[in-house]
């Protein structure tokens, strides 16, 4: 016998536990979107190059280390910068870069939501078709199937792929639209001109 019981949610529970949620369909597809979200922050810090940082933030963040790193040095028996190196192969001065990039991507892919990055219904349905045209093509080509036999196997395996597949594809497709001429070199540098005049390379 198990020992312990799986457990169940019904809209109820998911009233009571998470109210911004009504029912158990609107939480699981929030939970599908944050994961989706994920994977679409990945691909951008992926395929981003940051040219310039701005300088009073990167001065912020380098004083914030310089504060704790005799103490860390105490504590640990060995100076921050050396933890740094061991724990994330990194200078002191690209670990700072890193966050910073990370928290420039975080606002950059919330403007990319808000310039209309999340796919629309109409979007996901051609995607979809798309897949499987691509798909049945391959198999008529490299397995020798017929068309009616290629179209069965695309569709069955366009489903295997899951509706968050498709979903993240659109968006990645979007994302490329909108920012079709920076996101695979300078996504970030034009984006922020606006918050800091002065910039550190």
């Amino acid at each position: 016998k198990a020992f312990y019981t799986a457990a169940t949610y019904d809209d109820d529970f998911v009233k009571t536990y998470f109210t911004t949620y009504k029912t158990t369909k609107e939480f699981e597809y929030a939970l599908i979107r944050e994961s989706i979200l994920d994977k679409v922050y990945s691909y951008i810090n992926d395929n981003t190059k940051v040219n310039s940082y701005p300088i009073a933030e990167y001065l912020s963040n380098k004083k914030q280390l310089n504060s704790i790193a005799d103490d860390w040095s105490e504590r640990y028996g060995i100076t921050l910068e050396e933890y740094i190196k061991n724990a994330y192969d990194m200078t002191i001065d690209q670990y700072i870069k890193s966050n910073m990039k990370t928290e420039m991507i975080f606002y950059h892919l919330c403007d990319l939501i808000g310039a209309g990055a999340v796919p629309t219904e109409a979007e996901l349905v051609a995607m979809k078709e798309s897949l499987v045209q691509s798909t049945k093509n391959e198999y008529m080509s490299s397995q020798g199937l017929t068309e009616s036999q290629a179209i069965v196997e695309a569709n069955e395996y366009v489903e295997a792929l899951g509706e968050s597949y498709i979903y993240e594809q659109v968006m990645y497709e979007k994302i490329d639209d909108i920012i079709s001429t920076q996101v695979k070199t300078s996504v970030i540098e034009s984006e922020l001109e606006y918050v800091y005049d002065t910039k550190i390379k």
